[in-house]
């Protein structure tokens, strides 16, 4: 019915011609710029968006990466040079091999206690086992021996506190006795 109305006006008036002509042409490009065009580029924006956040993270974990290898290296370096620790932190309740190791380390110390505060767990599941320790040590090459062996011991802890002080005087050959606080580190999801 519409081509009929047109084929009528065109019969009738020869000079619509070129305005049907143009209108007909815009309303094919409007028809192909809202209908193919507009949602073709659309889709581009949204695919170069998400790729330039690709990119970026991409760029982000490189980065990561690249700062987790060199303090990888870094501790490698420090661990080789025993500046550092090859402690592991052991599952959870460990106190039995912690207790040997103590022995051990402490077998140096004329006399020792040992008094055990209360475990506590993180919501990283990380337990802190502090204990409280006094030595007494014949002198202070002792004392360091036995401080140095606690901070490199095999299961990870921490020196927390210490304090030293001689019996009599600060003379080399002396009673010397240590108070410290050390905590050990154990992992609920061993």
């Amino acid at each position: 019915l519409c081509a009929l109305l047109v084929l009528v006006l065109l019969v009738q008036r020869p000079a619509i011609w070129p305005v049907l002509v143009i209108l007909a042409v815009l309303i094919v490009v409007v028809g192909y710029t809202r209908l193919f065009l507009q949602p073709m580029q659309d889709k581009i924006d949204a695919e170069n968006t998400r790729q330039a956040e690709a990119q970026e993270q991409t760029i982000l974990e490189t980065t990561k990466l690249m700062k987790m290898k060199q303090m990888e290296e870094d501790l490698a370096a420090m661990k080789a040079a025993g500046a550092v620790p090859n402690a592991e932190v052991p599952a959870y309740d460990n106190i039995e091999n912690v207790m040997i190791q103590l022995n051990t380390i402490l077998r140096q110390a004329t006399d020792y206690s040992l008094a055990f505060k209360e475990v506590s767990i993180d919501q990283n599941g990380m337990v802190s086992r502090p204990i409280e320790m006094s030595f007494t040590a014949g002198n202070y090459a002792t004392v360091r021996s036995i401080v140095n062996d606690l901070y490199h011991c095999w299961y990870r802890c921490a020196i927390d506190s210490i304090s030293v002080s001689a019996v009599e005087n600060l003379s080399n050959n002396n009673t010397i006795q240590v108070e410290l606080s050390v905590i050990f580190y154990e992992k609920v999801n061993g």
